[in-house]
């Protein structure tokens, strides 16, 4: 494989998806660690990437907003064996996660008082631990000189001492068009000299899908007798088109949209992204639980369906949109400054929710303090597991409630 956009047709369909499948049974870690498995899985052993393409896939992947690794298991898929292998790769990298959470969901429906146990308290601190990592792992990469660290600092306060509904929204916009005002220089960036041979027919159909989806919602949501589920859909595809720097920036938006309306109480939100936090997969299969324990209809099994496709949808659109023109856009100048200061105020926005909500309802004892920190020197030593600690968490949380 040396060419974006070009496929083999003798790599069954079947294969793809078993392959991404297996990755998604066994891809702890997070984004990051999924890099990894992606790599070993598909260029080392199986080689149907050279280290070319796959260097070219993983930097369009962070190039664009929405769910990084589950992104570039569709561009993997989609070159290996096209459309079909793509929207295998898709299937078969969520579906484990998915599945999980949507069966955690109906448990907690079938059991009132599930919801109620101590062990949801711990789940909530060891939320603490894992958002901590992500804002200091991700500080030094996104904020990596002074201006970068100002935006995020700016962002921070200001989400913190003016909290409004759409202030994560605004942060994003806001540090878009300073990049756009105020550009920044880049030398030429090193990207390989693979053709695009995709239908770009195709892309442009999925970009102006993506806008008119994007615009149109929050349109037809004003709309007087719109079902609360048109709200929903709306809530999760803005957040799936607006997540920047990983998928743990996700938990902000969705707490934004799903706990001020009262769609899902706090508690139980903060206790399905724990245990999401000791799953293998992406973290937007949180969308599954969300769909399935909300209150508006449908939910249960059919609206955690329904609500993965509209968090994921975004993410598929773009990756499939902008692949045929990614060598010509990675050059341009004016987008890397924008997407530099937007990655910068992401570690803001991350930061501010980890002051609140997670810190406030999570930690309300120095003995919780205590057990946070003690998850997040577990986690942060990459000796223990993310969803060891997060099953410890759980345990101690129980013991000191």
């Amino acid at each position: 494989m040396g060419e974006i956009g070009t496929f083999s047709a003798r790599i069954p369909i079947r294969t793809v998806f078993l392959a991404f499948f297996f990755v998604g049974c066994t891809a702890f870690g997070g984004p990051a660690a999924h890099i990894g498995y992606f790599r070993e899985s598909f260029v080392a052993r199986r080689q149907w990437l050279t280290d070319e393409t796959f260097a070219d896939l993983f930097a369009l992947s962070q190039f664009l907003p929405g769910p990084g690794s589950t992104q570039l298991a569709v561009a993997i898929g989609t070159v290996c064996r096209g459309k079909l292998g793509g929207l295998a790769a898709l299937v078969g990298f969520t579906l484990p996660a998915s599945v999980l959470m949507i069966a955690f969901g109906l448990r907690l429906l079938a059991s009132d008082a599930a919801f109620d146990s101590n062990w949801l308290h711990g789940l909530k601190i060891a939320v603490v631990a894992v958002v901590l990592q992500a804002v200091i792992q991700m500080a030094p990469r996104l904020c990596p000189d002074w201006r970068g660290r100002i935006i995020a600092a700016i962002v921070l306060g200001g989400l913190i001492l003016i909290p409004i509904s759409s202030g994560q929204i605004i942060a994003i916009a806001v540090a878009g068009i300073t990049g756009l005002i105020w550009r920044r220089q880049f030398s030429s960036p090193e990207v390989s000299q693979t053709s695009v041979m995709d239908s770009q027919t195709f892309a442009t159909g999925n970009l102006l899908l993506l806008a008119v989806l994007f615009l149109g919602l929050p349109v037809v949501t004003l709309v007087p007798g719109v079902p609360t589920i048109i709200d929903v859909l709306d809530g999760l595809f803005r957040s799936g088109a607006l997540v920047f720097g990983g998928g743990h920036v996700v938990l902000p938006l969705l707490e934004a949209e799903f706990v001020p309306t009262g769609w899902v109480d706090k508690n139980t939100f903060f206790a399905g992204y724990g245990i999401m936090q000791a799953l293998p997969g992406p973290i937007f299969a949180f969308a599954g639980y969300l769909g399935t324990v909300m209150s508006p209809v449908p939910n249960r099994l059919l609206g955690g369906g329904i609500c993965l496709a509209a968090l994921f949808l975004p993410g598929l659109l773009l990756i499939w949109g902008v692949l045929p023109f990614w060598t010509r856009f990675s050059a341009n100048q004016t987008l890397r400054s924008m997407l530099r200061d937007v990655n910068a105020a992401v570690v803001g926005l991350l930061a501010a929710a980890l002051y609140d909500p997670i810190w406030v309802s999570a930690i309300s004892y120095w003995t919780d303090a205590a057990l946070a920190l003690a998850a997040f020197l577990a986690i942060q030593s990459q000796g223990i597991p993310t969803w060891v600690v997060v099953i410890g968490c759980a345990v101690c949380g129980a013991a000191l409630s």
